[in-house]
This record gives structure tokens, sequence and C-alpha cells, in this order.
């Protein structure tokens, strides 16, 4: 298992077995990891966090209220869940290897 010097700090919000979104900060460029919203129909959120790039001069309004829908982002693309590797507390740490899925 990787160590903590390998892995990125995050700031999160709302969990659900995992964040619901979280930002970090990776190859000088900031990213958003978003789940998206409650489905009804499937009685859970996705399994997959829709991934956008923001400035870094957003992240401490966004930290603040998670509005993503508010900010001015550039969609990179979806992963799914499984592909994120979070420290034991999910909640502190990602692994850097999602970013070679996102190339």
């Amino acid at each position: 298992m990787n160590t903590k010097e390998e892995f990125l700090p995050i700031k999160y919000s709302g969990f659900y077995d995992v964040p619901l979104c979280f930002v970090v900060t990776y190859d000088e460029k900031t990213y958003v990891f978003w789940r998206g919203y409650f489905d009804e129909k499937i009685d859970d959120y996705p399994d997959s966090y829709k991934v956008f790039q923001i400035d870094a001069s957003l992240e401490p309004n966004l930290v603040y209220d998670w509005n993503i829908d508010s900010i001015q982002k550039e969609y990179i693309r979806e992963v799914p869940i499984s592909k994120v590797v979070f420290d034991e507390t999910k909640r502190g740490f990602i692994s850097p290897v999602v970013f070679a899925i996102l190339r």
C-alpha cells in the first residue's frame, strides 16, 4: 500500500461511503471530483465521479459552499469511484494514480 507521503491531500464535502465531492491539487492544477446528486431511481448516489478542472482561486469559495453548479469549470471526464484510491479513512487523501486515467 502507498505511504501517506505518496498521497495527495483532499478537502471534501459530504460523505456517503466516500466523499460526495472533493478538491485536490495535482501537478499544479486544481481538480474537483463530484459524485453527483442522490438518484431516487437507483436509491443511491452515482458510482462514479465527474472530474472538472477549476482555477485554484475558486477553491476557497467551492470549499465554503460546495455549489458545483455555480463555478466555472472544465469537464475532464468521468471516473469510476473504484479507480480512486483513498487513504484508510477515505476522508483525507487520495493516491495520484487516478490521474493516469485522466490523461
